[in-house]
Parts: C-alpha cells; structure tokens; sequence
C-alpha cells in the first residue's frame, strides 16, 4: 500500500540533483508539499545558482505537486488534478502537431518536450512510452473533434438537405488534421510490436466514436432507416480513400475539382437511396 502524505511541508535541501532531488520527487509524488532547497554550488564549495533547484521545482509542478518555496504564502492555488490535467494536455497538443508536421520518426522525446515547455521527466511521468503518448495524442484529437461535431450537427436541416450537409461535415472531419496523423500511427505500427499493441486498442476505441458520431450527424431520421448501415459504411470508406489520397498525393487545384465532383457524385447517389427508402417505406 502506497503511503500518503498529503498537507505536510517537507523540506528538503541538496534537492537540485542527486539524492536530494530523488527525495524530493518522491515526497512531491505522495502528497507532501515540498521546499526545494539548493544553493546550486560546486563540489568544492564555490559559486552557486538557483538553476538546480529551479529544473526541480519545474518538474514537481508539471507532475500535479506543490512545492512551496521559502517565504511565499500559497493563496487559492490548483488543484494536483487540475495541474495534472493541463500538462497532460500540452503533451498531448504538442505530440499530435509534432507527428503532423514531422512525422511519427520525427515526434521524439526531446522534440515534445520543448514544443510542451515540460520537462522530459513530466512528459514520461504521464505517459512512459512514446506508443502510449502518440495513440494517445490521436485520441484526444478525436475527442476534441467529435465534441465538435456534435456542436455542428445541431444546426444542420432537421429534413431536407439533412444527408448532403451530413456528408459535407463529416468530409471535413476527414479533410482535417486526424486522418493523417492516424495513417502515420499505422504505417509506424506495422513493424513495430508495442505500437501496435497501442494502436490497435487506439483503432477500436476510434471506431466506435465515428460510428457514434455519423449517426449524431446524419441524425435520427435518417439513421433510423433500414438503408442507413449501408450508407453510412459506405460513406465512411468513400471519405476516408479521398483523405488517403490528399495525404499522400497532397493538396492542388486539381485534386479540390476531383474531391467536389467525387463529393457532388456521392451526395447524388445518397440522395436516391434514401428516396428508394422513403418509397418502400411508404408502400
């Protein structure tokens, strides 16, 4: 059993490195508050600096610690959760732009790290394997997406139209900064056995979200029919090749007027199975 030590102060000197730093992380980690106390000199006695204790200090407050520095009263400060939280999430942000703009090899420890401004320390104390982060990273966009999805959906036709604006709003949660992000996870994960142990998992939880979310948008009308599942299955695998083929071949002129024609094409087509349905429905 893990012992607490939540409210007292523990202060603790030498902290800048070595032992006094593995204390210090160690106290902070089981609740106490912790005084970071180093004179930053040198083994001989000379100089000093507050560097040391400063790198510590970071790193308890990026973990969801306190620590509480000589002579500064804390007011009304946040909670372990909520400091927690809001690292957690720069690691995140930073994780998905850094895999986006370099690529999964290129979305390193260090490279998330300072994109973040967290310590390599906090960034593994919340997520030990650079699989575990970047799966992670994906989901949170995922998230954060369908949240808005939803948001919009609300404001779509209630009837009329309802399957063309669906479609234009589901083709703009492909057409954004997930899909090419999730292509990287998977082609990395392919020879590599702990990734896709995480991307895998990742996958499935991803699946139900976008199932879940396309009925949301295509709304209850529709999503109630016998034709939906197949429109639906459909939809998603014509939308998702499109994607494939912008992050692959890239955005121009020529691929926008291939994507309208192949969108307007779609939404046609749409159009007539769901007329197929009213009419079987009303026969």
């Amino acid at each position: 059993m893990t012992v607490r030590l939540d409210g007292p102060v523990a202060i603790v000197t030498g902290a800048g490195g070595g032992l006094g730093r593995s204390h210090a992380l160690l106290l902070a980690s089981r609740g106490a508050r912790v005084v970071v106390n180093d004179l930053g000199g040198n083994p001989d006695g000379t100089g000093a600096s507050d560097s040391p204790a400063d790198v510590v200090v970071k790193e308890i407050l990026e973990q969801g610690s306190e620590e509480v520095p000589k002579g500064l009263t804390i007011k009304a400060r946040r909670t372990q959760g909520e400091r927690s939280a809001e690292t957690r999430a720069k690691v995140l942000d930073a994780t998905l732009a850094s895999v986006i703009e370099l690529g999964f090899a290129g979305t390193t420890s260090s490279v998330i790290a300072e994109r973040a401004g967290v310590s390599r320390g906090a960034q593994q104390y919340h997520f030990p394997t650079k699989g575990e982060l970047v799966a992670a990273a994906v989901e949170h966009l995922a998230l954060q997406i369908g949240r808005e999805l939803r948001a919009a959906a609300a404001s779509l036709p209630t009837r009329a139209g309802r399957a063309d604006a669906a479609i234009d709003l589901i083709w703009w949660y492909f057409s954004g900064p997930m899909f090419p992000a999730v292509i990287e996870l998977i082609v990395a994960a392919r020879t590599d056995p702990e990734l896709n142990g995480s991307v895998q998992e990742m996958s499935r939880r991803l699946a139900r979200a976008i199932d879940a979310q396309t009925r949301d948008v295509f709304g209850p009308d529709l999503a109630d029919s016998r034709t939906f599942n197949l429109v639906m299955e459909m939809t998603l695998d014509l939308l998702s090749g499109l994607a494939l083929q912008r992050s692959t071949l890239g955005e121009s002129p020529s691929r926008a007027r291939i994507e309208r024609r192949v969108l307007a094409a779609w939404k046609k087509m749409v159009g007539e199975l769901m007329a197929e349905r009213d009419s079987a429905e009303l026969s």
